[in-house]
């Protein structure tokens, strides 16, 4: 009686082309759910934003804005632009005036061509601003972000310079004259593990108004205010800021 041999070769390669399209649709799945999770964290992210970073209006306390110089909508008046080109590569960088439908005119922050390397564009205002007799003072920021790219976005590794396409930095001397900085910037990218002590997600080309924190309850408050920058930092960033105010109690 003979025997008839069976190829199973057929059956191995459609065990082979069945276990490949079984890995190509779990990762397609994988994919999927990785998109959704983020889209889904990002509107919480933004919708969890504190109430202050939403559209609150200045402090009910008496404040009135210290600066000795016209709103940055108006006028450059003082300010001092700040170019900054990346360190291996150039790019464009940008600060103007442009109009806006809501606002009139607004300073616009532009970093364009990074090509992956940082870069900054921004305003400066050197200070000589004694705030020792405030009780209170706080930062007013009007803001907006239109476009952003970097690979810092919302500092989430503190060993590199805070990206973000709309940043405020103040820098004081303390009451023992010791120089501090204290800063905060807001980003639009769905970014995790963002340090969000110095920052805040807001939604893309939308108009935010930030209120900081009473900076005088900082462990060791500012005397003297030595400068205001205001600015964008990454790779590519396109940014538009209205108004930028020190807000203080009176003495």
């Amino acid at each position: 009686m003979s025997s008839v041999r069976r190829d199973k070769t057929p059956w191995i390669m459609v065990a082979i082309l069945s276990g490949v399209i079984a890995c190509m649709l779990i990762g397609v799945a994988g994919a999927w759910a990785s998109w959704w999770w983020n889209q889904n964290q990002t509107k919480a992210r933004v919708t969890g934003t504190p109430a202050r970073d939403a559209g609150l209006p200045s402090p009910t306390l008496p404040a009135t804005s210290l600066l000795p110089v016209p709103p940055i909508a108006t006028s450059f008046d003082r300010w001092q632009m700040w170019l900054q080109d990346g360190s291996r590569v150039r790019g464009n960088n940008f600060v103007q005036m442009v109009s806006d439908s809501k606002y009139k005119q607004v300073a616009q922050f532009i970093r364009a061509n990074g090509q992956g390397d940082g870069g900054a564009a921004g305003l400066i205002l050197p200070l000589d601003l004694n705030v020792a007799a405030n009780k209170n003072l706080y930062v007013r920021l009007i803001g907006a972000i239109d476009s952003e790219k970097g690979g810092n976005i919302g500092n989430t590794n503190p060993n590199f310079f805070p990206e973000g396409a709309v940043q405020v930095r103040i820098k004081y001397l303390t009451a023992q004259e010791q120089e501090r900085e204290w800063y905060h910037g807001w980003y639009i990218s769905a970014i995790l593990r963002a340090d969000e002590a110095h920052f805040t997600q807001v939604l893309d080309s939308q108009w935010f108004t930030y209120v900081s924190p009473d900076l005088k309850s900082l462990a060791e408050p500012p005397q003297m205010i030595k400068e205001i920058r205001v600015y964008g930092f990454g790779w590519e960033f396109s940014s538009k800021v209205a108004q930028i105010d020190l807000l203080g109690s009176p003495p």
